[in-house]
């Protein structure tokens, strides 16, 4: 909220070096601004010079208009994930299947319903895995162009979580060297421009903390090599824990993969292994970090990529006719969407139920003015408090 309110400085004078990288905030900004504008002015008739004082004394609609703009994106995204399985040419009774099981998953309901950087992040890794697996495919379209493609995707990713920048730069060094080998260097150079100015160096203008501070571990002269293994196993145990128990198709996928290798009619086993990398990288980051633990929201981009290794294999050794593979990915799968619609029930329950303090507040059958709340209500102040900050606020 604070990176996005600062993306808006010139409407609210409001500015920080942010925690954030910049764009994110502003890519919520786009669609908050558009998502009032329509729901505001076109709907609600309200007029412009009115908009910023209702947002002021209702600061949940910025949050609401926030969370209508991660649904956007995560929804764009649940799109070009569609792509990705329609330009690998996969069988639509595999891709239906999988985007259903994607979409309901408590993954996507997680930023989803969140106002925050992660849609994008999950939006910015799908784009680059569709150009990745496109030049992967077709390596005669790779050109110069590509490579400023690459360079601006690169920097946009840079600019809303930082790490999943590394699949542009993993993918155009891999193409190059697949299509040129140790030639045309300055199209590297190119890309690296790009990247550099658009991404590191205008963060570094806007951003108040280095990426490097959340990843680099503590070292020091307390620093021990033993718990920082011990810490590093258990954060990718961790991950993986989270893959386990958020997208069950891992499961098929170390089933259904020597099947796909050992066979010799099946194809595309190179590619699969330049896809199947980058499942470790923000573990391998999670490893090394002191500062940033495995949480679910991280890993909806992971667990696409399990998707799109999952119907690449299958997509396959339906060739050969292991037709009873398809079966089998079909009633796991229906289990899966099963478990996701009522794990999002669950949840959905106990978001809707009123919890214990407002029952409690419910039945005070006397005069609430002279009961005394010991919790924080700095975001429950009255209207004249909130018209006293508004003068201090205009007189500076």
């Amino acid at each position: 909220i604070g990176s996005t309110l600062s993306s808006l400085s010139f409407l609210t004078g409001y500015f920080e070096h942010n925690y954030n990288p910049i764009y994110a905030p502003l890519i919520n900004l786009i669609l908050i601004l558009k998502s009032i504008f329509i729901n505001e002015v076109l709907i609600n008739s309200v007029e412009i010079d009115e908009i910023k004082p209702k947002l002021y004394f209702n600061t949940e609609l910025f949050v609401y208009y926030g969370r209508v703009a991660s649904l956007t994106i995560s929804s764009i995204s649940i799109f070009i994930l569609y792509l990705i399985f329609k330009k690998l040419k996969i069988n639509f009774k595999i891709y239906g299947v999988l985007l259903i099981v994607f979409a309901t998953s408590t993954a996507m309901l997680n930023i989803a319903t969140t106002f925050g950087k992660n849609s994008s992040y999950l939006l910015i890794y799908l784009i680059q895995i569709y150009f990745l697996t496109k030049y992967l495919f077709k390596i005669d379209k790779f050109n110069f162009k590509s490579y400023i493609l690459f360079g601006l995707l690169a920097s946009l990713a840079w600019g809303i979580n930082y790490w999943p920048a590394f699949i542009s730069i993993y993918a155009i060094f891999f193409l190059h060297y697949k299509k040129f080998k140790l030639k045309k260097f300055n199209y590297l150079l190119i890309f690296l421009i790009i990247f550099l100015i658009l991404g590191p160096i205008i963060n570094f203008l806007f951003v108040g903390q280095s990426p490097f501070e959340l990843i680099s571990p503590n070292v020091d002269s307390s620093f021990n090599i033993v718990l920082f293994l011990e810490s590093f196993v258990g954060d990718a145990i961790k991950s993986f824990e989270i893959l386990y128990f958020n997208e069950r198709n891992i499961i098929l996928l170390v089933i259904f993969t020597p099947v796909f290798f050992l066979n010799k009619l099946t194809k595309f086993k190179k590619e699969y292994l330049i896809i199947f990398f980058l499942i470790f990288e923000p573990i391998f980051l999670f490893g090394i970090s002191d500062k940033v633990i495995p949480q679910l929201r991280y890993f909806a981009g992971i667990n696409c990529v399990i998707l799109i290794l999952i119907a690449l294999v299958l997509n396959e050794i339906n060739k050969v006719n292991y037709r009873y593979l398809s079966v089998l990915f079909l009633i796991f799968n229906f289990y899966f969407i099963y478990e996701n619609f009522k794990i999002n029930n669950e949840i959905n329950k106990i978001i809707f139920n009123k919890h214990s303090f407002y029952t409690f507040n419910d039945n005070i059958n006397i005069d609430k003015s002279k009961i005394l709340y010991l919790i924080n209500l700095n975001t429950q102040e009255t209207l004249k408090q909130n018209l006293y900050y508004e003068e201090l606020y205009n007189n500076n």
